[in-house]
Formats: structure tokens, C-alpha cells, sequence
């Protein structure tokens, strides 16, 4: 497991300011200001079969193909957490990754289904062909800030 530590290049000194979707309580030592509350969201490449669905059932979804982040990373229970609070096991990563960019790329194939933060999806919609998946789970949002 890699540890991580919320905004560990401020604690060496390598930048000013860090975006951090916070996952746990922030040392005493750190500003930090909350810019907006995120959620996290299914996505898929808009070319994909999960795309073209009007509802998906998250039961028939969590057999898909994933790209998820380390389930023992600080955000993987918040992955893990809306299948289970529907009586499901959480899906099973093909691909495990901390990397937004390598998960985007990888849903942008149409192969692999991602959870990312809402404003990074958004964000890359043109770019990588994306779609929001229509699927009924509840993510819980979390606050992004603005560690110093």
C-alpha cells in the first residue's frame, strides 16, 4: 500500500498550494480553505454500450470492466461504499490506478468503466468522449479544498 498523505509536497516545501479532495481530517499545520463539494460518478466513453442504456442497473454494472482507484487508497471506500449500501459487493478493478489520467484514458478505449470526481469528468467530457452514467448510487459528496 503506498501511503498518502494530504498535501505532502507542501510538507516538503515543492509548491505553494495543493487541490485536495479531502478523504480525512487535515493536520493542524495545514490552511485549508473548501472551494466546493464534490461527488464522485460512473463514466464511460460515449461510444460504449453502457452509454447508449437509459437506465443501468448498478447489479449489471458492477460486472463490467473496471478502472478504479486502490480499494486501500484514502478515496477507495468512497468507491466501495454506494454498492454496498444497495446490498451489492463493489465491482472488481481490472485496472487499479491513483492516476486520473491513465483511468480516463482508459474509459476513453470504451473497454473500461471509471469512478471519478464529478468536477474532473466534467472537465474532461470533450476531451475524452465522456458520459455520466445514469446509474442509481449515491455517492456522498466530499469537500475539494485548497490545502496551503
Amino acid at each position: 500500500m503506498i501511503p498518502v498523505t494530504p498535501c505532502p509536497l507542501i510538507r516538503v516545501n515543492s509548491v505553494d498550494v495543493s487541490l485536495v479532495l479531502q478523504t480525512k481530517p487535515l493536520s493542524a499545520d495545514l490552511q485549508a480553505e473548501t472551494l466546493f463539494e464534490d461527488r464522485l460518478c460512473v463514466v464511460a466513453a460515449a461510444s460504449s454500450k453502457w452509454a447508449r442504456s437509459r437506465k443501468l442497473d448498478a447489479a449489471v454494472l458492477r460486472e463490467g470492466p473496471w478502472a478504479l482507484v486502490p480499494t486501500e487508497s484514502d478515496v477507495g471506500p468512497f468507491t466501495t461504499e454506494p454498492f454496498l449500501a444497495v446490498g451489492l459487493e463493489p465491482p472488481q478493478a481490472r485496472v487499479t490506478s491513483y492516476l486520473h489520467i491513465l483511468r480516463l484514458h482508459l474509459v476513453a478505449t470504451g473497454r473500461y468503466l471509471a469512478i471519478l470526481p464529478t468536477s474532473v469528468a466534467r472537465f474532461n467530457m470533450a476531451r475524452y468522449r465522456l458520459v455520466i452514467l445514469p446509474v442509481r448510487l449515491e455517492f456522498r459528496p466530499r469537500p475539494v479544498m485548497l490545502c496551503r
